[in-house]
């Protein structure tokens, strides 16, 4: 009898096998994961930022757009998100005036878009929201509610 068939598998044997199962359904995803998980963790901007090139995991680029030290980092996952919920967070929280316009451009969600055409601290994010804004009740609102003339006017001239 064959002395291998009759011990289990040891852990590294079950993790080659999961490897190999991970690659053979998924394709190479499983090894850019793997090569670019530990680049995420680097305390170099640089190589985070080199890493987020070939990361399409949401889970992943919400974690780096919303935790990571470094503006041009967060940016760079931001351009690639598409959760709405995550984009919207960043959009009413990150201190980086770039990287809320940033997240601007990408929602959709009008309620959103309207909250930050009325609140946001910076000028040209609430004309972003304003230029993102398609419904026009939310618009509507936006020009009564605004508390400078310039978003009135960002709303009469969308309107035209």
């Amino acid at each position: 009898m064959n002395e291998r068939a009759s011990n289990p598998p040891d852990k590294r044997d079950c993790r080659v096998l999961l490897r190999f199962i991970l690659i053979a359904y998924f394709g190479l995803t499983a090894c850019l994961f793997d090569a670019c998980q530990p680049k995420l963790d680097s305390s170099d901007p640089s190589e985070r930022f080199q890493a987020l090139q070939s990361v399409t995991n949401q889970t992943m680029l919400a974690k780096v757009a919303l935790v990571d030290k470094d503006p041009d980092v967060r940016r760079t996952a931001v351009e690639k998100l598409t959760d709405p919920s995550v984009l919207a967070r960043v959009v009413l929280n990150d201190t980086d005036t770039g990287i809320r316009e940033a997240a601007v451009w990408r929602i959709t969600d009008q309620a959103v878009l309207t909250k930050v055409a009325l609140q946001d601290t910076q000028l040209d994010i609430r004309e972003a929201a304003v230029w993102r804004l398609t419904n026009r009740t939310a618009l509507a609102k936006v020009a009564a509610e605004a508390k400078d003339v310039a978003i009135s006017n960002a709303v009469v001239r969308k309107l035209k």
